[in-house]
């Protein structure tokens, strides 16, 4: 798999979170990522969806592995591209992290990305953050997968990972889902940057995180993991990793 560079993941994140546009706001029907011909589509974006395809403006396919959670007008999405340093392909590795708000509209929904992430292992520029970005996105939903319109032309597709009982914590800067036994994260500034998506097990306030991939960064170093098992503290009032990293819960 190839290594997808600094420039072009931070470009593949502006055209799909640095840009304003407008598709087609009419239902329609349409052909779905397995081939099937799909049922009407709805504008819904309500759920848990893993990623399928990331396709830029320029029609340049970048792997990549992630979810996007929407619910309840607050969304959280994390994704690594390329293999991280710590499996066998051992390249190197990006990754994106955003979380904030949305609204619905007419043709999908307009959310407020409070944190515009990237991350990259190798180069001199680990850490690339935004704040406070707002965008209008196109969403065709044809029940069991989603695609995402950007104005400028990129493409991202999903597929439902089944959720209920969706819990979501809020912080400074970032926030926590929890859904069945999965969770992602995403909490961060410019300086330093913790993210991640995978599996939980919960014993009254403890944690054992199973992370299907795990990103985290300072403005030195970037750390890109898959597969990796941590612990942490759940209270009402924060968050906590083992290390002693906290994140207060916002009421």
């Amino acid at each position: 798999m190839p290594k997808i560079s600094k420039p072009v993941l931070f470009a593949a994140l502006a055209s799909s979170f640095l840009a304003l546009g407008a598709c087609s706001t009419m239902p329609t029907t349409g052909t779905t990522a397995s081939g099937d011909v799909a049922a009407t589509a709805s504008h819904d974006v309500e759920g848990y969806w893993h990623h399928d395809r990331l396709i830029s403006s320029k029609g340049q396919e970048i792997p990549i592995d992630g979810v996007f959670l929407m619910h309840d007008g607050q969304f959280i999405e994390q994704a690594v591209m390329g293999e991280p340093l710590d499996t066998p392909a051992a390249i190197g590795a990006e990754a994106m992290a955003h979380s904030g708000p949305y609204v619905t509209t007419p043709k999908g929904i307009k959310l407020t990305a409070e944190q515009t992430i990237a991350i990259s292992e190798k180069g001199s520029d680990p850490l690339s953050f935004q704040a406070n970005s707002v965008h209008d996105i196109t969403a065709e939903n044809t029940g069991n997968n989603l695609t995402l319109t950007f104005g400028s032309g990129t493409v991202q597709t999903f597929t439902r990972i089944p959720a209920s009982d969706i819990s979501i914590k809020r912080f400074a800067n970032g926030r926590m889902a929890l859904t069945g036994n999965r969770f992602v994260l995403v909490a961060g500034d410019a300086n330093a940057v913790v993210s991640g998506f995978g599996t939980f097990v919960r014993t009254g306030n403890k944690l054992r995180l199973t992370a299907d991939r795990w990103a985290e960064s300072t403005r030195q170093k970037a750390d890109v993991k898959a597969n990796v098992t941590m612990d942490a503290t759940l209270t009402d009032s924060a968050f906590t990793l083992a290390d002693g990293r906290t994140y207060p819960i916002l009421r």
